[in-house]
């Protein structure tokens, strides 16, 4: 023992140290543990989320496919079908898929019956109005002759759309190489967003 009595006083604080290094590893521990639970949480809440919106995504594909292949069918099936029964049609359709800008009918016209195909436009009431191509400077012009043509027949809405009736798209690089993409298989072919 020293002449100041403090000998031994360093254990007097041996409880109290414990305990103060029990509390630290106890609020580590927690601390631990309850961001180890909040992020499973957080981890499960993301997986739930994702595959709410990825299925979500993937049905509004799916009945943007169907919408589009019933139109298809519509006017594969019938013969000579107007463009009010085509607007009639594509009206019902549209409101249940807003992803729709425009629905497009784009048949492919053989030069040798391009006179009949502006003849049958002119019927429908679209007054001389032929199959057009767009210049370099973005004007719309009379085709020049063609082995064939992608003129837009049909567009919905039409109020909003109507100078895009006889623009043939084969001239435009990006929409004829979807049209070719497609073509031959009959299948969907998807291209990169369009501005305009």
């Amino acid at each position: 023992m020293s002449a100041d009595g403090t000998d031994g006083n360093w254990r007097d604080f041996l409880p109290l140290s414990a305990v103060c290094t029990a509390g630290l590893v106890l609020a580590i521990s927690a601390f631990v543990m309850m961001r180890d639970y909040y992020q499973a949480l957080d981890q499960q809440s993301f997986r739930r989320d994702a595959t709410y919106y990825a299925t979500s995504f993937r049905d509004d594909v799916a009945r943007h496919v169907t919408s589009l292949a019933a139109i298809r069918a519509f006017v594969s099936a019938s013969r000579g079908v107007s463009r009010w029964e085509f607007s009639a049609y594509a009206q019902q359709i549209m409101p249940q898929n807003l992803g729709f800008r425009a629905v497009l009918w784009v048949p492919s016209v053989a030069r040798k019956d391009r006179g009949a195909y502006e003849a049958a436009l002119q019927q429908d009431g679209l007054y001389g109005l032929h199959i057009r191509e767009l210049t370099d400077r973005g004007a719309l012009t009379d085709a020049s002759d063609g082995a064939s043509y992608l003129p837009i027949s049909y567009v919905e809405p039409f109020d909003e759309n109507a100078n895009l009736v006889g623009v043939d798209l084969s001239g435009i690089p990006r929409y004829a190489d979807l049209f070719r993409a497609a073509g031959p298989s009959g299948r969907i072919a998807a291209s990169a967003p369009l501005t305009h």
